[in-house]
């Protein structure tokens, strides 16, 4: 026996609720009542919209792009994850054996159609699209992509950013238009289920003029963003946590920075009675030569080049470098300290990204591997539901009778994806691995391809036509020398440790040119 959908929101955006009755009390989990020995939090029993709002979000966008462009290390993070997990993305079929040729002819057509898939034109493509949309969901929380056509009817993807999709805070329903009555929550118009039907696209200058907007429906479009809270509808950037962190950092070292070229305009530091120079203590500029020399306890005298100083002993003075040992090592070990959390926050390693010289051996594949982890929920998060909407577009379109690209195949939906391979800190250790776990059955060579960034259809032809290829060029030597086929293999690839089989010498007549 099974429910039915609960529906969340009723009629004009009003909220289906029940009316309980609560009694009780707190005394089984003290947490369960705030006191004042600690700072009160806010309750936030709420829908996640409701607890950050449209400003809120737009705010936590602003603060994540300003870390992105003014932080390195941030920076230089986020560009590692876009490219371990999305360099690399390509298509692969894998339909019954009978449509294979169907299958590499739409591979053939997806790859030339990735350099011009975008409607932004040059640089844009479809590598630039898998990159700067996992950098958008992590940076600024999400990004809407447009599934659209030419006027003859050729498939094209469009990227909307998300400070372009929104709606005013006190907007919560729809009125007029297609969508008359329904719900939107900050840009999404969704039903009564809390599903997407459509996105407000806003098409003015003024990123805040709410009156000149576009509502594209949901078959044509999709929000890419992590999920992290039920009932959510627009993304979070993933900065959110660490932003305030990573700005404390970058203040703390604008301000030693700071400090260092100031201590570094200082060459010496005097000590004397007058806090002042000695050569103008009178304030006057005009101290004379006998003067001068009476007041400072200092003289100078070169000896090839090298510059003798004697001072007064017992008089007050001396003259010494500064030191300036800012910032210390507790400073240091501090802010490493909250790098290193909010690298947490980013679902990446510091050591990984900064300093990867400070870990070795087991620990360093335990990092290695939690970096996997992050890069395949990253595939599954954002990027392969991406390409295999947009996947899905295209090709119904190719085989659509306007354009006819490809033939109509029914098994058109059939494609995985091959990404990169994943990153290793021991490649020799992993490959050892690899051979001993596919001998004794504990991995499947398609498995242990695809960890090295390979397709075994695409492997396996390969080795066939490179094997062919051998043996046909052993077959012609062995025909034009009179030696036997496997002579003339080990002669062009001499796979054997020990050299060529001893064998009678080839015919003297044919000595021709190879």
């Amino acid at each position: 026996m099974s429910a039915n959908a609960v529906q969340l929101y009723g009629p004009r955006g009003g909220t289906a609720r029940g009316h309980l009755a609560f009694t009780g009390n707190n005394a089984l989990v003290q947490a369960a009542t705030q006191t004042s020995d600690r700072k009160r939090v806010p309750n936030l029993d709420y829908d996640v919209h409701r607890n950050i709002s449209n400003q809120g979000r737009r705010t936590m966008l602003s603060l994540g792009r300003y870390i992105y462009s003014n932080f390195p290390m941030v920076r230089g993070a986020l560009h590692e994850q876009a490219e371990y997990a999305s360099s690399v993305f390509l298509p692969q079929f894998y339909g019954a054996t009978e449509s294979k040729d169907w299958g590499i002819a739409a591979e053939t057509w997806m790859e030339n159609h990735d350099l011009i898939c975008d409607v932004a034109g040059w640089p844009y493509n479809m590598r630039t699209y898998r990159r700067n949309l996992l950098v958008s969901v992590k940076r600024d929380g999400d990004m809407l992509t447009v599934l659209c056509k030419t006027a003859t009817g050729y498939p094209m993807l469009q990227c909307i950013p998300g400070h372009r999709i929104g709606s005013p805070l006190n907007e919560t329903v729809v009125f007029g238009g297609f969508y008359d009555g329904s719900r939107i929550i900050d840009g999404v118009i969704v039903n009564g289920y809390g599903a997407p039907l459509a996105y407000r696209v806003l098409t003015g200058e003024n990123p805040f003029d709410y009156t000149q907007y576009q509502d594209i429906s949901a078959r044509d479009c999709f929000l890419s963003f992590i999920p992290e809270y039920v009932g959510q509808v627009r993304g979070f950037s993933m900065l959110g946590s660490c932003m305030f962190d990573f700005q404390d950092v970058a203040e703390c070292r604008r301000f030693q920075l700071i400090s260092q070229k100031v201590s570094s305009k200082i060459a010496l530091v005097q000590w004397n009675d007058l806090g002042e120079s000695e050569f103008d203590a009178g304030g006057d500029g005009m101290t004379g030569a006998a003067d001068t020399a009476k007041m400072l306890p200092v003289e100078t005298q070169n000896s090839d080049g090298v510059d003798i100083m004697y001072m007064r002993a017992n008089a007050g003075h001396k003259l010494e470098a500064l030191k300036n040992e800012n910032p210390g090592a507790n400073a240091q070990n501090f802010e490493a300290t909250i790098v290193r959390s909010a690298f947490a926050g980013m679902d990446w390693s510091v050591d990984f990204s900064l300093d990867p010289t400070k870990i070795g051996g087991a620990p360093g594949r335990v990092v290695i591997d939690k970096i996997c982890k992050t890069i395949g929920a990253d595939q599954d998060l954002v990027i392969e539901p991406a390409c295999k909407r947009w996947n899905g577009f295209r090709v119904s379109c190719a085989m659509s009778p306007a354009l006819g690209i490809l033939p109509w195949n029914d098994e058109w939906y059939k494609f995985s994806h091959q990404g990169p391979a994943k990153p290793t800190c021991d490649r020799k250790y992993d490959s050892d691995v690899d051979v001993q776990e596919v001998a004794n059955g504990l991995k499947t060579r398609r498995k242990a391809l695809a960890n090295r960034g390979d397709y075994i259809d695409d492997v396996d032809i390969e080795v066939e036509s490179d094997t062919a290829n051998k043996w046909a060029a052993a077959e012609r030597i062995a025909k034009k020398f009179k030696v036997t086929i496997e002579t003339a293999y080990n002669s062009l690839w001499n796979e054997q440790p020990n050299g060529i089989t001893p064998q009678a010498a080839p015919a003297a007549a044919a000595k021709e040119e190879i």
